[in-house]
């Protein structure tokens, strides 16, 4: 015969804290980088010498070939990874959510403490 007693089921709150954590620790940084890797991208995109129908147009050759596309294509997928590795670790019936790879994203746009992207950071 058992015990009676039954194993106590996880606190989701607590579950959803440890998540967090994790995404924050673990793959913030990734969400960071391929947020300047887009940025850089945008920015040449603009101010690149490549004019429509030139070289490069001419053959084919598109921005989704290059070098840059192919580091956001990794880094994101790193970034998908390492969010659905916490969500395993943490919280388990969180890993199959939509928004699972969009959680570092979100956490990496807002400012780490509450003066960033002020005047005070210029003084």
């Amino acid at each position: 015969m058992g015990s009676g007693k039954s194993r106590p089921q996880p606190d989701p709150n607590a579950q959803k804290v440890a998540f967090q954590q994790c995404v924050k620790t673990e793959c913030v940084v990734l969400a960071r980088r391929l947020m300047a890797e887009k940025s850089a991208a945008s920015v040449s995109a603009r101010f690149g010498m490549e004019q429509k129908g030139s070289t490069m147009a001419h053959h084919g050759i598109s921005p989704a070939h290059n070098n840059v596309a192919q580091r956001q294509r990794v880094t994101g997928r790193d970034m998908l990874d390492c969010e659905r590795r916490c969500a395993q670790l943490h919280w388990p019936a969180a890993e199959k959510e939509p928004w699972i790879g969009g959680v570092a994203l979100e956490m990496a746009a807002v400012p780490s403490d509450s003066f960033s992207g002020t005047r005070a950071d210029l003084k």
